[in-house]
């Protein structure tokens, strides 16, 4: 399962998984007039236009759209935030679609901005929202005259940085390409732990690539890439030569190449949430470990994936044929 960014011709179909599900799971709940006229409201330009003011993501289960959700400003206020239109197939409901789609809605820059966010649930959903730590507003227990549940979660200060991480998408290569260019300038003037080389890896080149095959991935603040990385289950060399905890195959689970967070952005918390998003990724789509590899004195990588609950696997040579770098330090986390 993937789950992405709506796009404009997602609309009919995501309109007809919300009316699918309405008349199918939520009519237990309202009556008959109830749901109809919410369906009139769920029409595919509605569906258009709620995007066009929230971030509005669908999950992906390979041909078919088997949820959505989206976050956004609640009214005009900057430091608070709401999450709308979370629906779930009902043939695809227990299966852990619902709370992946939380999952994003609340890695999403809508969320991480906010100290306050309002979920206007279903009678329905409410007990869903609560399991995942949402509770009623004060003075807003039981349905209010729209029929709706009013509850919030509150966010403490300092609990995040304000980003979104997406897919990196054919228009954003050469600014993803420029902000490589521009990390490893930095490096280079400062310290150059990866040993990466400006203009030839990671570089526009390598982005394009990697973006094809709809691996590469960019870290957004305020419309400013300030991350990025790949992530596929390539792991580029001999990753067999290791002394990994557990024994796993090849293609059983990710490998993350080309962490890069902007250097202003230092002790922000950028890099972490890029971790946090991966291993949430990998085990989503069913992988058994994510790992990794940096170069042996790039001890900056080192205390990142160690204070994030990765385990050194040791040095190996993996084969690569990079000049200067014989051996590379592994780290895995494993589930």
């Amino acid at each position: 399962m993937e789950i992405e960014r709506f796009r404009d011709e997602d609309a009919e179909e995501v309109s007809a998984l919300i009316v699918h599900t309405l008349r199918t799971v939520n009519i237990r709940d309202y009556s008959g007039e109830y749901i109809e006229d919410l369906i009139l409201r769920m029409q595919p330009d509605d569906i258009r236009q709620r995007a066009s003011w929230t971030h509005l993501y669908v999950a992906r289960d390979g041909e078919r759209i088997a949820g959505c959700g989206a976050v956004g400003p609640w009214w005009d206020r900057e430091e608070e935030s709401g999450l709308f239109t979370v629906f779930v197939l009902p043939e695809c409901q227990g299966q852990g679609i619902g709370r992946a789609i939380l999952g994003t809605l609340e890695k999403d820059g809508f969320f991480l901005r906010a100290k306050r966010i309002e979920v206007p649930a279903s009678i329905t959903a409410e007990g869903f929202y609560r399991k995942l730590g949402y509770v009623p507003k004060p003075g807003a227990e039981g349905p209010d005259e729209e029929g709706l549940i009013r509850l919030e979660k509150r966010r403490p200060e300092g609990s995040g940085t304000a980003v979104e991480i997406r897919k990196c998408r054919e228009e954003d290569v050469p600014r993803t390409g420029a902000f490589y260019d521009a990390v490893v300038s930095w490096l280079d003037g400062h310290v150059n732990y990866p040993r990466w080389a400006r203009g030839i890896y990671p570089s526009e080149r390598s982005v394009r690539t990697a973006s094809k095959a709809g691996e590469q991935y960019i870290c957004e603040s305020g419309g400013r890439i300030v991350g990025a990385f790949v992530l596929n289950a390539d792991p580029q060399g001999r990753y067999e030569k290791a002394a990994w905890s557990r024994d796993l195959p090849e293609g059983s689970y990710l490998v993350l190449h080309a962490l890069a967070a902007a250097p202003e952005e230092r002790r922000k918390g950028v890099a972490s949430e890029i971790l946090r998003f991966c291993a949430e990724k990998a085990k989503e789509q069913g992988f058994r470990a994510l790992r990794a590899d940096v170069v042996p004195g790039n001890v900056p990588a080192r205390r990142l994936f160690e204070k994030n609950g990765f385990s050194c696997a040791g040095d190996a040579d993996l084969e690569r044929g990079i000049e200067g770098i014989p051996a590379f330090t592994l780290y895995e986390r494993n589930w």
